[in-house]
């Protein structure tokens, strides 16, 4: 009798996971992920974002003191560090649980756009070959906002109107490009999709712009709230000016042809340099090791 029992959860945990295969494909992520754990260390880039992460505990702030990507990546590493321990190994947890946090969204994601049969496939593709885990970041804002676009689709309204456009805000201050892909695409599915949506529960047109606006309006804000409050960030710790002058010198003078002309370091552009001519942002990371308050444009660095 107690054989059967067992027998029966057995059997209906077996058909549980069935019905939800949610846990057992994230613990098979998981094991799979531990299988390269250890990949070695790629120090122009996983090493560019350690080396950023222990600048910020020692009261560094990215782009305003050294070059680098936009801050949220390194204040989070920085913030495992201070969790677990700096180093390697709180790094790569930490690039291990959004890799999984990916999956998870994936698949909610796929399930309420691709049919019931299909729906694992792209998350499993995704789990199985996620890209370098340092490049993470990028693909998870993109990943974040379109989960949080999947919501607000299913039942709009202010408050995830409102979730969406603090993911936008988040990829803006990680990955300004994720940014930028993710505001075009928040804008189109709000502009096609939305009316298609509301057109039945709205029976007047002009209620469905005003809706529309109002939620593009609450959106732009939560957006603007959390560049507003990085850049006070900044402000409060005496790095505004810094980080106005690292904006101005790495993302825009960079892709001017004085900085060709007088620098000599970054050739004009051609399909050809592309591939086979040195770029100025690694010229950037080959210096970083010099430290935070390494200047590229002294004399030293560049005889």
């Amino acid at each position: 009798m107690n054989l059967d029992s067992q027998g029966q959860r057995l059997a209906s945990f077996g058909k549980r996971m069935r019905q939800k295969p949610v846990v057992p494909l994230m613990l098979a992520t998981l094991f799979y992920y531990f299988l390269f754990f250890n990949y070695g260390l790629d120090l122009d880039d996983e090493g560019f974002l350690l080396a950023g992460a222990s600048s910020v505990l020692n009261g560094h702030f990215p782009m305003a003191d050294f070059f680098s990507y936009q801050p949220f990546s390194y204040f989070l590493l920085a913030g495992f560090f201070k969790l677990i321990g700096e180093g390697v190994l709180a790094e790569r947890i930490m690039l291990l649980c959004l890799l999984l946090l990916n999956v998870l969204l994936l698949t909610y994601i796929s399930r309420r756009v691709i049919p019931s049969q299909w729906y694992l496939l792209p998350v499993v593709i995704y789990a199985f070959a996620p890209g370098p885990w340092y490049k993470v970041f990028y693909i998870f804002h993109l990943i974040s906002v379109s989960a949080a676009l999947v919501w607000y689709l299913e039942r709009p309204g202010m408050k995830r109107i409102i979730t969406v456009g603090l993911v936008i805000g988040i990829a803006f201050i990680s990955r300004y490009e994720a940014g930028l892909v993710s505001l075009s695409l928040s804008i189109g599915t709000m502009s096609v999709l939305t009316p298609l949506i509301r057109l039945d529960s709205c029976k007047s047109r002009l209620r469905l712009a005003v809706t529309q606006l109002a939620h593009l309006l609450a959106a732009s804000g939560a957006i603007l709230l959390v560049i507003g409050l990085c850049w006070l960030t900044y402000v409060l710790a005496g790095k505004g000016d810094s980080l106005l002058m690292a904006i101005g010198d790495y993302y825009w003078d960079t892709s001017a042809l004085s900085v060709v002309e007088n620098m000599g370091i970054v050739s004009r552009f051609s399909l050809n340099g592309m591939f086979v001519e040195p770029r100025l942002e690694h010229w950037f990371f080959g210096n970083f090791p010099a430290g935070p308050g390494f200047d590229p444009l002294s004399e030293s660095a560049t005889e």
